[in-house]
């Protein structure tokens, strides 16, 4: 039965006064507690975030810093455009939004604010459409500071001055890439290229598993090394390595000098990025099997199959030789696999070797084939033969 006009009426009213009580719900809890406004008039700029800003303006001594954030992180706009420190920006960001008021001074005319160093000020900072005109040191330990128009002075906290105050070229980074070298998925020279792709791996000029600790270290090294100059009166480097990060140009770099590709010239020691102009053959994993033997759940050597379940092995080929065998056994015959290590590097013939043993090593997230002939192997789907510093002697059955 339909609801009459009286009852729909009703419904309505009640469905529109739901609706205002959830807007004033709503409402309610955006608008800040007293406790939380009275804390937010007490931070140097009230409501501030630093995760938005996009612009900082930074007036010191007549020469005025202008950094703008960008996807790949905090840039000079120049002239001429540098990439930025990303942490000396965000130093200062996130004294702009934590930092606070220790104290107000009322009535500061003009001949005050020229005692306490704001006529004209030390440094003056732009930001999310605030202006702060920092002054000279309180005896307290603090910094005399003027908010936007407001009539009073405040004694900031000094911090704000130790990171705002900054000399115009220590805003600029000395890192050799312009990008975050851990979260590059290809790192690419003029010999090489590694790419990330579950584990990392050497895609030119051959195609082999690469030794992660050695990319490791490269990363770190990227990550870590900063230039002990900059020259831009420097002529540029001419020849040497190139630097790409994900397919985008980072430097050039020959010896100590390196080009940014936003156009910095910076020294750095000898030593900080010799892995850059590393030959290939660096990065190749020289383990055969880079596997940890708890690891491993199946084995295929030859006609030879073992599988481990619930902590036991048992072989399951030839079928004639199924039964169970000793976990002692099994470590004993898989360690020297395991422990098979390259001594160099040639490159892997176009044609199978007939005389190789297919060997297949698998835990439960990959697995490694490999043909294995005496002292040499190639991993399937590489194109390099490990030399092995001795012959592996592979045995077929139990």
């Amino acid at each position: 039965m339909k609801p009459s006009g009286k009852g729909q009426g009703s419904l309505v009213a009640l469905a529109v006064a739901a609706a205002v009580v959830a807007a004033l719900v709503w409402l309610d809890q955006r608008r800040p507690s007293t406790d939380e406004a009275s804390r937010q008039r007490q931070h140097i700029v009230p409501g501030f975030e630093r995760a938005r800003a996009t612009e900082v303006d930074i007036e010191r001594r007549g020469v005025t810093t202008k950094l703008r954030h960008e996807a790949s992180g905090w840039w000079i706009s120049g002239p001429p455009r540098r990439r930025a420190d990303d942490a000396a920006v965000d130093s200062l960001l996130s004294v702009l939004e934590y930092g606070e008021i220790d104290r107000h001074i009322t009535h500061a005319d003009a001949t005050l604010r020229k005692k306490l160093g704001l006529d004209p000020p030390r440094v003056v900072v732009r930001v999310a459409g605030h202006t702060l005109r920092i002054g000279g040191d309180d005896p307290s330990h603090g910094v005399y500071l003027v908010r936007d128009d407001e009539p009073d002075v405040v004694v900031a906290e000094h911090r704000l001055v130790e990171t705002a105050d900054l000399d115009p070229r220590l805003w600029m980074s000395m890192r050799p890439t312009l990008r975050d070298p851990t979260a590059a998925r290809t790192i690419a020279t003029s010999a090489w290229t590694l790419t990330r792709t579950a584990g990392w791996r050497v895609t030119s000029p051959v195609i082999t598993r690469a030794a992660d600790a050695k990319v490791d270290a490269l990363v770190q090294s990227l990550e870590r090394a900063r230039a002990v100059a900059e020259d831009p009166d420097r002529a540029p480097v001419a020849g040497g390595t190139t630097l790409a990060l994900d397919g985008e140009p980072q430097a050039r770099l020959d010896g100590d000098a390196l080009d940014r590709a936003d156009g910095a010239h910076l020294t750095f020691r000898k030593t900080d990025l010799d892995l850059v102009s590393a030959p290939p053959a660096t990065y190749y994993e020289r383990r055969l099997f880079p596997l940890r033997l708890d690891d491993l759940v199946a084995v295929d050597v030859g006609p030879l199959e073992l599988r481990r379940e619930s902590a036991a092995w048992r072989i399951v080929a030839p079928l004639a030789s199924a039964r169970p065998v000793d976990d002692a056994k099994v470590r004993a015959f898989l360690e020297p696999l395991l422990a098979a290590e390259a001594h160099s590097f040639s490159a892997a013939p176009r044609t199978a070797n007939a005389h190789a043993t297919r060997v297949r090593l698998a835990t439960r997230d990959e697995e490694i084939v490999a043909s294995v002939d005496g002292a040499t192997a190639v991993r399937a789907g590489e194109t390099v033969v490990l030399e092995l510093a001795a012959p592996l002697q592979l045995a077929t059955s139990f």
